[in-house]
């Protein structure tokens, strides 16, 4: 098994480290061309991205395809950014490739900036938590997935969804304290505030958040998910 462990006050990006053995491709689309003539607007962001995989570096606009070397053990890290309406963003997300895999990289038609799809076996994957604490928790296993995580219990595996035409895109895994799914943060309760009530509110809730990462399903990978008898600490690895 793949197996790494991840305290609170840790950077995820730092604790996935393994021996680099083979490689996989990554390359561009071959239709920006396209969309950039029919869609201008949509792929502006998506123009902007820069990605570093396992610290080798591709962009958008590049027409080559690259050579990333895969971890044989742990998880491969993907730092990337993008601009939007004039503001720079930041974010990672891990995953695991595949050797001798090529996986393309095209705009998002749906909610996301990018897709990254595999030649061979695209499938989503699901989570399984364990929760070997005496605390309760929320977990989250795709973006429309929120389940009770009771004290001592383990879940099934739960297939990872998400939104429409954005199947191959990182989405956020997470815990979170029993009061996240407190009415008050519910749309219904938040339209009745006034914007500023709204922001704080939405601060509030994510605060709730325990441990979370950000994860790229390609393969139909099965995740399992271990909150220690403490409730602080948090093991990711793949079954």
């Amino acid at each position: 098994m793949l197996r790494i462990k991840i305290t609170l006050l840790c950077f995820i990006g730092a604790l996935f480290s393994g021996v680099f053995a083979q490689k996989c491709t990554v390359k561009i689309s071959d239709e920006i061309a396209s969309w950039q003539k029919h869609s201008p607007k949509k792929i502006e962001a998506f123009l902007t991205l820069a990605f570093e995989f396992n610290h080798v570096n591709i962009n958008a606009t590049d027409k080559k395809n690259v050579r990333i070397p895969i971890l044989d053990k742990g998880f491969d890290t993907v730092v990337y950014s993008y601009m939007y309406k004039g503001v720079i963003y930041r974010k990672q997300f891990i995953c695991k490739l595949r050797a001798k895999e090529t996986y393309t990289i095209s705009p998002c038609e749906c909610c996301g900036v990018f897709l990254m799809v595999p030649e061979q076996n695209a499938r989503r994957g699901s989570v399984k938590y364990m929760n070997h604490s005496n605390q309760t928790f929320i977990s989250e296993s795709g973006e429309f997935e929120l389940d009770t995580l009771y004290k001592n219990s383990d879940t099934d595996f739960i297939q990872s969804s998400i939104s429409m035409n954005c199947g191959f895109r990182p989405n956020q895994l997470f815990l979170a304290d029993l009061d996240y799914l407190n009415p008050k943060y519910q749309y219904d309760q938040l339209k009745l505030k006034s914007e500023l009530e709204q922001e704080l509110l939405e601060k509030e809730q994510l605060s709730l958040i325990r441990f979370s990462f950000n994860f790229l399903f390609l393969h139909e990978e099965k995740l399992l998910v271990s909150i220690d008898e403490t409730g602080l600490i948090f093991t990711v690895e793949m079954e």
